[in-house]
């Protein structure tokens, strides 16, 4: 009997039901271990025990460092190894002894500063369901600056860098391809507050700190797109997954969504620290897939009931 694509947040009666995937790249610090657990706490509240498998990648410490019965009771699997989020779930992925398409609706990729324990998940996820995309992304509640280190850092090709002061954007000397960036990453920057007015917006872009991934995007990026994913830094990605989505996958341009009526909170701990490779990384996808990269910008601003 087929599996229902309905989760135990809309339906806590469904027997046969495909789950989230809710996968951390964590440290041992004590504050992620608490950030952790109130999440994992917060989503069996809301979905029920069996709503979700956990994942962790240690990419620093190890799980000896976290509370044994803990990870007993809600830890599916952990493994330790260095480097970033994407690339840690691409290797989880392919590894994976089972196809993760058979067991899960979405893959939950989160940072570990982010705290969805406020969150109403079932309008979260309800939501996401009512855009019909593939990648989907949160937008931002809280106390933001509203700023990433893009729009104040210039990073050069040899590496350098510099703190970029008012008035730079419109500096004579500046190329138009790098007036484009900081207009592409100030769009970026915009896209991330919620629209009170919307319950979900259609989007070219949806960046890599919270991500839900659909299952049927799993293979695209994790498989068969190379280049995608760096070693040594993760950038770039996100710029390309949507219209890739849309040509690889459907034909249909709306495959990447912003959700607004359930921000999640970004305490924005700052832990990865950027450096050229970043930079470069980032240079070196859009130098792959040209005809892919999005100048961010939102296409629609739907209002639902859920």
């Amino acid at each position: 009997m087929a599996k229902m694509y309905v989760l135990p947040f809309l339906l806590a009666s469904c027997v046969s039901c495909y789950k989230v995937l809710l996968f951390w790249a964590v440290d041992s610090d004590p504050r992620t271990q608490e950030m952790v657990k109130k999440n994992v706490a917060h989503a069996r509240t809301s979905g029920g025990p069996n709503c979700c498998d956990v994942m962790l990648a240690h990419y620093q410490g190890s799980p000896d460092d976290w509370d044994a019965d803990w990870r007993a009771a809600e830890v599916t699997s952990s493994f330790v190894q260095t480097g970033f989020k994407f690339r840690l779930l691409q290797q989880a992925y392919i590894d994976a002894q089972h196809h993760w398409e058979d067991t899960y609706e979405f893959v939950w990729a989160l940072d570990s500063d982010l705290d969805f324990s406020g969150v109403n998940l079932t309008k979260l996820f309800s939501t996401a369901r009512a855009s019909g995309s593939l990648i989907i992304g949160p937008t931002w509640g809280g106390e933001q600056e509203w700023l990433t280190w893009t729009l104040n850092t210039q990073v050069n090709a040899d590496g350098s860098s510099r703190l970029l002061r008012k008035g730079d954007m419109s500096n004579a000397l500046m190329t138009d391809e790098y007036r484009q960036e900081m207009e592409d990453q100030q769009k970026i920057h915009v896209l991330g507050k919620p629209d009170p007015s919307c319950s979900y917006r259609h989007t070219n872009f949806v960046e890599m700190t919270g991500t839900l991934l659909h299952a049927r995007v799993l293979y695209m990026l994790f498989k068969k797109c190379k280049d995608c994913i760096g070693e040594k830094a993760e950038w770039g990605l996100d710029r390309i997954w949507c219209e890739m989505a849309s040509k690889e996958l459907t034909n249909q341009a709306l495959m990447c969504a912003l959700i607004d009526n359930s921000p999640v909170w970004h305490l924005d701990w700052k832990k990865a620290t950027v450096t050229s490779d970043f930079k470069s990384v980032e240079l070196a996808v859009k130098e792959h897939y040209p005809n892919l990269w999005a100048s961010p910008k939102a296409y629609d601003c739907v209002k639902v009931q859920v």
